[in-house]
Order: C-alpha cells, then structure tokens, then sequence
C-alpha cells in the first residue's frame, strides 16, 4: 500500500460513519423491520462469501451478535424512532466494557467515565419511559441493538488480537442469517404474510451492500493499517 496516495485512514472511518447513519431512515422507508433484517443478511452475505469464508468460532459468535443487531435496530428506529433507536445504539460502549470485564479484561479512567455517563443517560430514558413518553418495546429493542453491538465490539477485539481480524467481519456476515431468517419465518407464522416484501427487499440490497459490505471493507483497510486492530460493525 503506497502512503503517498492512501486517504487519511479517519477519513474511512467517517465515511463508514456517515454510511451506517442511514440505517434508521432506512428502516422506517423500509415498512417491514423485520423483513428487511432479513434481506439485509441474505444480500450482504451473498457479497462476503465471495471476498472471505469462514467456519472459525470467531465467525459464529460475531454473527450472532451482528445478528441480534440486523433484527433488533430496524425494529427500534421505526417504534421508538430515528434519534432515539441511535443514541441507544451507541450505549454499545457501556455494555462493551462490560463484556471485556467478564472477559477479564480492565477499563481504564477514561473507559470508566463514559460508562457512568452512558448510565446516566439510559436512567433518564428509563423515567421518560415509565411516564409513557416513549414506547418501550422500542426502547427495549434499542437496548437490545446497543447490547448487541457491544458485544460485537468486545468480541472483535478479542478475537482480533489473535489475528482473526477477517473472520469478524467478513467472515462473520453470512452468520447473522442464523438470526434474521428464523425471526423472518416467526413473523410469517404470526402474521401468516410477509407483505410488504418488495420495499423491504429493496431497502434491504442498500442496507446489505452500502451500509454493511462497503463500510465492512473500509473497517478492513484501517485495520490492516494499524498496529492494534479494531473491527468495526
């Protein structure tokens, strides 16, 4: 990789930032969360079996968080909306830390600090909640994306510094249909119909490809690039 012609590698993760930020609109255009979920998967996977393929457990594992979190985000974006179902989502630090606790890991001041704060935060919520200002299966779901996308995160990592930096990211997309396609077959046996389905499958191609093959790609190249690896959703 020549340096002299390589963007500033802030420059991918922001471009991956930007990308990942449509996903509520997305979701609410969508008009069916939970199909889309699943198109979502299927067309993301059809890309990343070609680029990598893995059976590694650290493929398995990621793509079941990265599962929880295609299932469970569109629901909160479109229930408890946009802004909120994103701020939810970005507790993912706090149940992050935890998760490396558990794994024996130990947060710094800095880790510490935010993880207060993000409490604070999630109480606050939690009162507007209980007051019935804010649908609570969405926010229920939106804790839920921010839990799973943590623990994607604290697994990552972990199975990153052993070098299986491509077995969590490309490696893991294909996985997260172990969630997605059940929830879509739930849905069906409930509603007895998965109408819409041509809105869902369209928003899912650019969910699948532009905000999850191409930001996954952009993850890749900082990651290689840097010393310390960190995958990104």
């Amino acid at each position: 990789m020549d340096d002299k012609h390589s963007l500033w590698p802030g420059a991918y993760i922001m471009a991956a930032a930007a990308l990942w930020s449509t996903i509520g609109v997305a979701s609410v255009y969508s008009a069916n969360p939970i199909m889309l979920a699943l198109f979502r998967s299927l067309f993301a996977s059809l890309v990343a079996i070609f680029i990598h393929r893995s059976l590694s457990k650290a493929s398995i594992i990621t793509g079941l968080a990265l599962g929880v979190l295609f299932a469970v985000y569109p629901l909160a974006a479109v229930m408890a909306g946009v802004g909120l179902a994103a701020f939810l989502l970005y507790t993912a630090p706090l149940w992050a830390t935890l998760a490396a606790l558990a794994m024996g890991e130990k947060p710094g001041r800095r880790g510490v600090i935010g993880v207060s704060l993000v409490m604070v935060a999630i109480a606050l919520i939690g009162v507007q909640t209980i007051r019935g200002l804010i649908n609570t299966v969405g926010v229920v779901m939106g804790i839920l994306s921010g839990v799973s996308y943590g623990s994607y995160i604290a697994l990552a990592r972990r199975f990153a510094r052993v070098g299986n930096e491509t077995d969590v990211s490309w490696g893991a997309i294909p996985y997260t249909l172990i969630v997605t396609a059940p929830t879509a077959l739930a849905y069906l046996a409930i509603t007895g119909s998965w109408s819409p389905i041509i809105r869902p499958a369209l928003w899912g191609v650019y969910l699948g490809i532009v905000t999850t093959v191409i930001p996954t790609g952009s993850s890749r190249w900082v990651s290689q690039g840097s010393r310390h690896p960190r995958p990104l959703s």
